[in-house]
């Protein structure tokens, strides 16, 4: 039995189907990492929600400006709050970043000495 399609056309439509196979797969990975990526900044949030007694949306912008003004990627910021709410421990640049940003929230003064110092997580 033989094909409709003659041999010389095979070839370039089988290399476009498998060029096309490992495009899908590559937008797979990155669908994946997107999906992971966007848990854990979600995770941050609530983390910082919870910690800071924020609105979800301050809490957004907090991890967003820690990210932005520490130089440091959204995700991996995203990923040490996570780690902090499990271990207590949090890079002192990080730390020194998500206070202040606390502190511009809540107007400056809060406490009996002016200051907000975020506190380990329960």
């Amino acid at each position: 039995m033989t094909s409709d399609v003659p041999r010389h056309t095979a070839a370039p439509r089988l290399e476009q189907a498998e060029a096309k196979v490992a495009e899908l797969e590559e937008e797979v990975v990155q669908l994946k990492q997107a999906v992971a990526s966007h848990q854990d900044i979600g995770q941050a949030i609530g983390i910082v929600m919870a910690v800071a007694r924020v609105s979800p949306a301050d809490a957004w912008d907090v991890v967003r400006e820690v990210s932005q003004r520490t130089n440091t990627k959204l995700r991996q910021v995203a990923s040490l709050l996570t780690e902090w709410s499990l271990s207590g421990s949090l890079p002192t640049e990080v730390r020194t970043e998500l206070d202040r940003q606390l502190r511009l929230r809540r107007g400056g003064a809060v406490g009996m000495n002016g200051t907000v110092r975020v506190t380990d997580p329960p």
